[in-house]
């Protein structure tokens, strides 16, 4: 079973949840949450929504990614905001470049098709 870690606002996560059936989600809310989750537990992946945490989606992914046996990342947004496609590709390119494994617009999706677009994320990074 998937061991998912989902880094997000608290009234996100039981839609984000909903992204991983069969798998064994633990959702956080804090940076500091997450990030002693992550010391002492081991997760297959790491979801981070833009708005974590007051805008902390950076730097939970920086600190995920300094350790080498680290879980791959995903960073996402499902809800809408007013955010250009420009600043969406900045955002993929600054994830990626972290170390991430990109970054997901999942607004105008639906729950399996968010599940599908984050499975086919990971099988072409990895």
């Amino acid at each position: 079973m998937r061991k998912v870690l989902i880094a997000d606002n608290p009234h996100l996560h039981a839609e984000l949840q909903l992204c991983f059936p069969g798998s064994q989600t633990t959702c956080f809310e804090t940076l500091e949450a997450a990030l002693q989750a992550l010391s002492t537990e081991s997760f297959d992946l790491v979801v981070v929504g833009l708005h974590f945490d007051g805008l902390k989606m950076f730097e939970l992914l920086a600190a995920v990614r300094k350790d080498k046996n680290a879980p791959p990342v995903v960073c996402v947004k499902i809800r809408p905001s007013f955010l250009s496609e420009e600043i969406q590709i900045s955002l993929g390119a600054a994830v990626r470049a972290l170390g991430g494994l990109g970054f997901l617009d999942l607004t105008a999706a639906g729950t399996e098709e968010r599940s599908r677009t984050i499975d086919a994320l990971i099988r072409e990074s990895l």
